[in-house]
């Protein structure tokens, strides 16, 4: 009941003084907000349950062998779910482009193609429905297909009566038999799923070479994951031994999945969480030095009520309860800037967060909000409070009426407290300075290619057009290489047209990775075990052109290069280092690929970041492919290139859609977002840190100026010039920054190990951007004294001696 009183008390001081709580509710509410958003995303990603029913059981079989670990052939995967007794189940996903016919206008959408046990080892339920049977995946089995929530809602209406429905996937009618939950992403966001077909072409040695899927494996009952590591292990061994040339450089490995999910969005997301965490203890510092300046003017006041038999206990309490209401005020206006933050994160779906959709406020985040107003209420609040309840009477009063130097320990305090924010903030300085300089040296990577005025669309693969008769492959693809070379025709004879390719897995284009296995005709296996496996794309002559691929050896590809000639193949310089030495390419053969003819410079496919892996480019018309990406460069803008290429289609094939259109310069500028926007996040959390922390020093100089009047005043009546004064005021800032700075400096340095994976082309340790953020900090700090110190220079002598 008491304490309910004090409550009451304190709201009505906090109405008496609308501008202070404002300032106090304003800084908390930043700090909360930022905070509570941080961890509503961190909680999501790294933290909360994931949706699936076996989650501790389940673990992600990767492939350390290769250069873009984690792929897999479907002979390995079943080969392993058969070996390693410590997996129960074992299932893969292999994603990439599918197009739907059937119901409206034909739609590009995410495809999953899925081993039929995929969903049921994961342990999710259909939305409705369900997923698909054992033996579904077999060939020759009903042609069957899962919804995405989002497809189902987007193309269907949400009807129920979807279920049941034939569509067409790729040109495969196929029919509806159940809708996943919204909730379900994995490995990304997919529109619909598919079983794979396992043929026994699939299944040989020779399609070991073909490595594309995701594997995930289920535990079994009584198994640990260093049993089930060690097992599977053990098993790569075998098969390397079974199958040395395919499977060169093979070594699986086990991930718990979340862990292979978040991949390296955790460091990033950690480095965030301890960026807010900084900005709300600067918060609670500048609040706390605020509220023991307002102790210090209520110390008459507090004073008095002792001397009248206010128990300290009581006046701790009184302070305490005007503590939390601020920070009751602040929490709630954090909570719902949070919310604010959260849905406008969400709403962007940045490609780099994993289960973005699934992230909200709710239960956990709200309690986590709740925790730490609480803890910052009673942290600001608790130094000011114990200041107040030691309030000597004769002390107060006297200060009241004459300027001294009284209150020292709130003075100590106050200057500690300015030197943590001072502290924390040359921290998020330095980072936003190392991120800067790594988005800096971000933007400058070669891509290997010319994105500028380059415009890239999909085109879906056309329907069987397998002529009558047909006996082998070539004369069934023959009319697909014949329909693509003069729709490429078409478009080069297109007026402000420069260049025009079309090929299989353009950079940046998709996650799709087909790894192949290769061998240098005439070359013994590599001693080192190193992988022999090189990404495979095929493309059209005149591709590697329009992408502006540089030539390094040899040449393009030609309209030479079609099927019945010799077969040949383009290689890149990692492919060179990899599997040559540094040897002459030109001529050597790549069994059962081709004649090497060209050797191009490295391209960035997924990532700017990323190590060049070997490439081996085909011809189109020797090994043809449906799903291809046309990159064409004009003088025309974008939306008219698109235009003019869709309305060519339809002379072919009024059924194949054009989608995913755009320019390459959006795509570079898309790679480069993630770093851009931890940076941007880092800066704007070390600006406003540098803000609370100037507005911290300010007032504590400012303070002191005050309380140091008299002196100031005796100083310049004997003599003292101004800029004296000021040296003298600007002195006291600069032990405060100094202070910050040696504080500051050994964090960074000791936490700088936390920034190493989010850093590119930039040591976590550089001298410079240290350099710089110590400046700037001085440089903030001299400039918040100023007015002060200018303050303490005019002090009129003779208006201080008739105040006395």
């Amino acid at each position: 009941m008491a304490f309910a009183s004090d409550l009451g008390s304190a709201f009505r001081s906090v109405r008496k003084n609308p501008g202070f709580a404002a300032a106090v509710a304003g800084m908390l509410a930043v700090g909360i907000g930022a905070t509570t958003a941080m961890f509503s995303i961190a909680d999501g990603v790294l933290f909360a349950p994931l949706p699936y029913a076996h989650e501790k059981q389940l673990v992600a079989i990767v492939n350390h062998g290769t250069r873009r670990g984690n792929y897999i052939s479907p002979p390995d995967l079943f080969d392993i779910g058969k070996g390693v007794k410590s997996l129960v189940e074992v299932g893969g996903v292999y994603a990439g482009p599918g197009l739907l016919t059937g119901e409206g206008d034909p739609l590009q959408v995410g495809k999953g193609t899925v081993t039929a046990n995929w969903f049921s080892m994961l342990g999710i339920r259909p939305e409705i429905g369900r997923f698909f049977d054992p033996g579904e995946d077999d060939a020759g089995a009903a042609k069957v297909v899962v919804l995405s929530d989002e497809l189902w809602r987007t193309r269907f209406g949400a009807d129920r009566g979807a279920l049941g429905r034939v569509i067409a996937i790729d040109h495969i009618p196929r029919t509806v038999i159940g809708v996943a939950t919204r909730q379900f992403a994995f490995p990304y966001k997919l529109g619909a799923w598919v079983p794979v077909e396992l043929t026994p072409a699939m299944l040989s040695p020779a399609g070991r070479g073909n490595r594309g899927f995701e594997a995930v494996g289920l535990l079994a009952p009584g198994s640990t994951f260093g049993g089930a590591r060690a097992e599977l292990r053990t098993f790569a061994a075998r098969l390397r031994a079974a199958y040395p040339v395919p499977e060169t450089g093979l070594d699986f490995d086990l991930m718990p999945l979340r862990e292979h999910v978040v991949g390296d969005a955790r460091p990033a997301l950690l480095v965030m969480v301890v960026a807010v965490s900084f900005i709300l203890l600067i918060a609670c510092a500048n609040v706390a030095s605020l509220l023991l300046l307002r102790a210090r003017q209520r110390s008459a006041e507090m004073g008095i009520r002792l001397a009248l038999g206010a128990s300290p206990r009581r006046v701790v309490r009184e302070m305490l309860a005007e503590s939390l209401t601020y920070g009751a005020i602040g929490g709630a206006l954090g909570i719902m800037l949070a919310e604010a933050a959260v849905r406008g994160i969400v709403a962007l779906r940045p490609a780099y967060i994993p289960f973005v959709d699934t992230i909200a406020v709710d239960w956990r985040v709200l309690a986590f909000a709740i925790v730490v107003t609480l803890i910052t209420a009673v942290a600001f609040g608790i130094a000011p409070a114990i200041f107040a309840s030691k309030t000597d009477l004769v002390a107060a009063l006297t200060s009241g009426t004459r300027s001294t130097s009284a209150g020292k320990r709130s003075t100590m305090l106050r200057q500690t407290f300015v030197v943590l924010e001072l502290a924390l903030a040359l921290v998020l300085l330095v980072g936003a300075g190392l991120l800067g300089k790594s988005f800096a040296r971000l933007m400058a990577v070669d891509t290997g290619f010319h994105p500028e005025g380059l415009v890239h669309f999909d085109m879906g693969p056309p329907g069987d057009r397998t002529p009558p008769g047909a006996k082998t492959a070539a004369d069934s693809s023959a009319p697909l290489r014949a329909a693509v070379n003069a729709y490429i025709q078409e478009l080069r004879a297109v007026p402000a047209t420069t260049m025009v390719g079309a090929g299989f897995g353009a950079p940046f284009t998709g996650p799709a990775v087909n790894q192949r296995s290769v061998h240098i005709e005439g070359d013994a296996p590599d001693p080192e075990d190193r992988p022999s496996l090189a990404s495979w794309k095929s493309v059209t002559p005149g591709y590697l052109e329009t992408l502006g691929a540089k030539l390094v050896r040899g040449r393009y590809f030609t309209d030479q290069d079609r099927e019945g000639a010799t077969k040949v193949v383009i290689v890149n310089e990692a492919f060179v280092n990899a599997y040559l030495g540094g040897r002459d390419a030109i001529g050597r053969v790549v069994t059962n690929w081709g004649e090497i003819v060209g050797v191009i410079g490295d391209v960035k496919n997924q990532s700017l970041t990323e190590v060049p892996d070997p490439q081996l480019y085909s011809a189109f018309d020797q090994l043809p492919v449906g799903y291809l990406t046309v990159l064409v460069r004009s003088f025309a803008s974008p939306a008219s290139v698109v235009a003019t290429a869709r309305k060519r289609l339809a002379t072919f094939d009024k059924n194949l859609p054009i989608f995913g259109e755009g320019t390459y310069d959006d795509l570079v500028r898309s790679a480069q977002s993630r770093s851009e926007q931890s940076w941007e996040l880092v800066f704007g959390f070390s600006l406003f840190a540098l803000l609370l922390s100037a507005a911290g020093i300010y007032s504590v100089v400012a303070f002191a100026v005050r309380e140091r009047r008299r002196e100031f005043g005796v100083r310049v009546a004997l003599g003292a010039q101004q800029r004296q004064i000021v040296a003298l005021v600007i002195r006291h800032a600069a032990v405060l920054s100094a202070l910050g700075v040696a504080i500051g400096l050994a964090v960074s340095f000791a936490a700088s190990s936390a920034l190493r994976a989010v850093l590119y082309g930039v040591g976590s340790t550089d001298i410079a951007t240290y350099a710089a953020g110590c400046a700037v900090l001085v440089a903030a700090t001299l400039a918040a004294s100023w007015i002060p110190a200018w303050r303490a220079a005019r002090v009129d002598p003779m208006e201080v001696m008739r105040a006395e």
